[in-house]
């Protein structure tokens, strides 16, 4: 049951459900962006260079269409035309200055539209910061072009609109890096509205404990979600109600409570606020009393609502781990799967920059609900009632907010059975059934974004997935997503990531001997060719992991890793002879690295790194045994510290640079191409005989078949004796990577 208002619309939204819509099929090679006036450029949206076009570089005053996905060669349009008017064509909306306007006045669709307005403002690297800083500083000159079409691209039986509105700079875009994007809402038919909608907006409490309630009497794949005996916490938050509003707040051992007593925990982002943490000096004091003076907004939000839940025990990490014992610390942050995974739900303040924020946000009314509107669209089209809300709001809200930026959270959500996302513009819930939110209290509808994400994997497997492939490629997509995320302390990189490597190693069925500073061992050498996803990335100073590890490295890695087609015997050509890490607590094998290496076999070669674009953080050029590959045609690179890019001449005084191949296939690019992808690897004077370094991953293309390759480029050097261990019959070295 979805809650909903009476919609309320300017003129321009309510000339949208009227007047007439031509259904159109057309290709998608040209004639969409013809009908529309528009024209698909290459690239970065440039226009064609038409004759037809004017001065100001476009037509009518309309830049180029952005791409949009192409799984099919024809598609459906509609074309609008107004009741007084007999000619078919765009639909001109507002432009940002009306929409915030009609926006303030109550119109709510312009309501959902302007909220989706900020995604594209934020973040200093993103493809559409520049366009909407300028539709933030000129929005008279932002103009939305409206058009309806079916969600999908057959017709099903939900008949599921969506409705699109692209946004362009009027009359000019010559301007650099203003280009045009959409935005989008769905309008969902309503065939039975007293058996869908409700008119009544729900209260926060009763929905959380409804949804609680349902998900603990009828989810079966949540009713057996604990990954890890029960055991409770080594200290929670006892919360005793008394005569006056403030409750008693005391430190209690998890030991020492009833073993069928519930708890809740927190989610939240420490920020810049001042708050009390558990340390030597007070945690007699808070053992007897906690002050409610002490308490941060979002703690305090917390408590109560763990007491309006009916719970009596709160986690809170400020609270419950002394803060000045590293090794209760550790102890502690080792446990995060037991702590959370055995929670009744998770609390997250998923719009709170800070313990100043709490838990509510004074959300905008018209985000909370879907509103109803009736269409009035003529030429064949029946009259209908739909219901527009913003199917991507889960992963605007929730996957993109950012408490969910934060290392430590990643793990926190994944590991818990419920999580109830106090977001910016409602709740949500989530569990391994269902995705909900006050608007549709049952389910979010036709909610796709997440349906790849790292939580919806992780929340799906289940003690019995055998299938190794799932379980590889589920870690290194929580890898992909822990690594892009943030941390205060940088010697938490492994730490942070602990509880959820604990369970994918029940999982997986290998001891836990097997973990090696992020990477498990059976699947370790087809791992180890990751590579930083945006060249941005930096090597940390201190040490917090091997060179070939990606803890290593500050920001996001991925993989560049064979086709699914290919088998190991057939594309790898090194192998992993043995491998170690030294741990500061040998009994804690998910815990902090000294040290660790890796010895391995493969083709093995010096190179010389050429002059480098510091522009776009790529090799101009790189030279194996007199054969040069350039960064044009026949050469990719990511090193894994962008700052050497600047300080190549300077490190090449010093250091050698070594490619070592992992792997060679055929091209995607071309027949008659192939793709060898290795490692990068550097040798100084201080390293021991056969060591190495992991400098970055790189791609080499070449038209020799896989044995002519290695026999003609990698393997026609001799190196000398301390830069191998051992030397194979077929030619390749065996060395050593810390």
């Amino acid at each position: 049951m979805a809650t909903t208002s009476k919609s309320q619309m300017c003129d321009v939204c309510t000339r949208l459900f009227g007047g007439h819509w031509e259904q159109r099929i057309v290709s998608r090679d040209g004639e969409i962006e013809n009908d529309l006036g528009l024209s698909r450029g290459k690239g970065a949206n440039t226009v064609d260079n038409d004759p037809a076009i004017s001065e100001s570089g476009h037509r009518d005053g309309v830049p180029p269409i952005p791409a949009r996905p192409a799984t099919q060669q024809q598609r459906r349009m509609w074309q609008h035309r107004d009741d007084h008017s007999t000619k078919f064509g765009n639909f001109r909306h507002h432009n940002i200055s009306g929409l915030k306007n009609s926006a303030a006045h109550g119109c709510h669709l312009c309501n959902l539209l302007l909220d989706q307005l900020p995604i594209f403002q934020t973040g200093g690297e993103g493809e559409f910061h520049e366009t909407w800083k300028f539709a933030e500083d000129n929005p008279q000159k932002m103009f939305g072009i409206a058009s309806i079409l079916p969600h999908g691209e057959t017709e099903d039986s939900s008949g599921l609109l969506r409705l699109d509105v692209l946004y362009f700079l009027d009359g000019d875009i010559s301007k650099k890096g203003i280009r045009p994007c959409w935005i989008s809402l769905y309008l969902l038919p309503i065939f039975a509205p007293e058996s869908i909608l409700s008119d009544v907006h729900v209260r926060t409490l009763p929905q959380v404990d409804a949804w609680v309630s349902q998900c603990r009497e009828s989810h079966s794949e949540c009713k057996a979600v604990s990954y890890f005996p029960l055991r409770k916490p080594a200290r929670l938050i006892n919360i005793e109600s008394q005569s006056s509003s403030i409750p008693l707040l005391q430190i209690v051992d998890g030991s020492t409570i009833p073993k069928d007593a519930e708890y809740i925990t927190l989610s939240h982002r420490w920020g810049g606020t001042r708050m009390p943490v558990l340390r030597n000096e007070n945690e007699a004091m808070y053992r007897r009393s906690i002050s409610w003076e002490l308490l941060t907004n979002t703690f305090r939000d917390a408590v109560s609502y763990t007491q309006a839940l009916g719970v009596k025990y709160l986690w809170i990490d400020a609270f419950c781990i002394n803060q000045d014992k590293f090794i209760d610390w550790l102890e502690e942050a080792l446990s995060m799967a037991s702590i959370f995974s055995n929670a009744l739900v998770n609390i997250a303040a998923t719009c709170s920059s800070d313990g100043d924020g709490g838990l509510f946000s004074a959300s905008n009314p018209f985000l909370s609900r879907a509103f109803t509107v009736k269409t009035r669209w003529a030429a064949g089209f029946p009259a209908r009632q739909y219901a527009a809300f913003d199917g991507d709001a889960f992963h605007t809200r929730v996957e993109s907010a950012v408490l969910n930026h934060r290392a430590w959270v990643l793990q926190e959500r994944l590991l818990s059975p419920r999580t109830v996302h106090f977001a910016a513009d409602q709740i949500y819930w989530e569990c391994r059934h269902l995705r909900a939110n006050e608007t549709w209290p049952a389910g979010i509808p036709f909610e796709e974004t997440g349906a790849g994400s790292e939580s919806i994997i992780f929340k799906r497997l289940t003690p019995d997935s055998e299938d190794q492939t799932i379980l590889r490629s589920c870690w290194r997509k929580i890898v992909g997503k822990y690594s892009g995320c943030l941390l205060t302390e940088e010697s938490d990189k492994l730490i942070a990531v602990a509880g959820l490597a604990q369970v994918v190693q029940q999982y997986m069925g290998c001891p836990a001997t097997d973990y090696l500073a992020g990477f498990w061992r059976h699947c370790l050498g087809e791992d180890l060719l990751w590579s930083t996803e945006t060249r941005r990335q930096e090597r940390y100073e201190t040490y917090h992991a091997p060179s070939w590890s990606w803890a290593s490295v500050k920001g996001s890695v991925d993989w560049k890793t064979p086709r699914p087609h290919f088998e190991a015997s057939e594309s790898y050509s090194w192998e992993v002879k043995s491998a170690n890490v030294q741990l500061i607590d040998a009994e804690r094998h998910f815990g902090p690295v000294l040290s660790g290496y890796i010895e391995v076999v493969a083709s093995l070669c010096r190179a010389e790194l050429g002059a480098a674009d510091k522009r776009q953080r790529r090799l101009e050029y790189l030279t194996i045994n007199g054969r040069r590959f350039t960064c044009d045609d026949t050469l990719s690179d990511i090193l894994d510290d962008h700052r050497l890019y600047r300080q190549i001449p300077e490190w090449s005084a010093n250091h050698t640079a070594y490619v070592c191949r992992v792997s060679t296939m055929d091209s995607r690019l071309e027949e008659g191409l192939w793709e060898s992808d290795g490692l990068l690897l550097e040798r100084s004077a201080h390293l021991d005989q056969g060591t190495y370094k992991r400098l970055g991953w790189v791609r080499l293309f070449h038209r020799e078949a896989v044995q002519e390759f290695a026999e003609s480029c990698l393997l026609a050097t001799e190196l000398n004796r301390d830069e191998f261990l051992w030397r194979e019959v077929d030619g390749r070295y065996g060395f050593r990577i810390i």
